[in-house]
């Protein structure tokens, strides 16, 4: 049976770990209905344990942990940049890209762009549920809303290789490095300046197919592309 995971603040350590997160708690007392002696995992940056239920009292779970261990990486690291969508949207492609394995995501306002305003608090849950349902070891690192230019140049100084999905081309560029950034735009595509600063900067186009995408299918796609890609 597949053990529930929870992400924790604190470092692993063998031995005595407690829990004093409340909705943690609450989680796993009244929602799983675990009970002294079953076991969960704990995760905290790229290292996870499990864990048995030693103690339950009002406001702290008391665990104690034998062996600690590395958590699942992806094979690469891929940093996405897409366009603001509607909430909802917006909460859909954070929550998917996490599961598959971005490394980060940065929300960007481009020419296009209709929808300028999201919730990080929200989108910072949302990602964390999804780390811990996904089994990976580290929550992917969520981004303050930037200009399209910003969000280029951000990857551009931190990832090997940068991509473009561009709905303008049918080349379908062979996936390099370890380290990659992918930009998505928004349901009405980039405009000449905006694709012309990402070729600027060195971006390779990216073409997903002759369809019409949504903006959050074209985004999570790209994401799984670039992760998964094989000669």
């Amino acid at each position: 049976m597949k053990q529930h995971r929870f992400l924790i603040p604190v470092p692993l350590n063998k031995g005595t770990i407690s829990l004093t997160d409340t909705e943690q708690i609450h989680q796993i007392v009244s929602v799983l209905r675990l009970v002294r002696g079953d076991e969960i995992v704990i995760v905290h940056e790229g290292k996870e344990a499990p864990a048995r239920i030693e103690e339950i009292e009002e406001g702290k779970i008391t665990l104690s942990v034998d062996e600690i261990l590395l958590s699942p990486i992806p094979p690469r690291e891929v940093y996405l940049a897409c366009s603001l969508l509607r909430k909802d949207n917006v909460e859909w492609i954070v929550q998917k890209a996490t599961e598959i394995g971005a490394k980060g995501i940065i929300p960007f306002i481009s020419e296009r762009t209709v929808k300028t305003n999201i919730s990080t608090k929200r989108l910072e849950k949302i990602s964390k549920e999804a780390t811990e349902q996904s089994g990976w070891g580290r929550v992917p690192q969520l981004y303050d809303v930037q200009t399209f230019n910003d969000a280029v140049d951000v990857l551009k100084g931190m990832c090997e290789t940068l991509y473009l999905a561009d709905t303008e081309t049918d080349v379908t560029s062979p996936i390099q490095g370890s380290s990659c950034g992918v930009i998505v735009g928004p349901e009405g595509g980039f405009t000449q300046e905006e694709r012309a600063y990402a070729y600027q900067k060195e971006a390779h186009p990216l073409s997903l197919g002759k369809s019409t995408l949504r903006g959050e299918t074209a985004a999570v796609l790209s994401v799984y592309h670039i992760l998964y890609w094989r000669q």
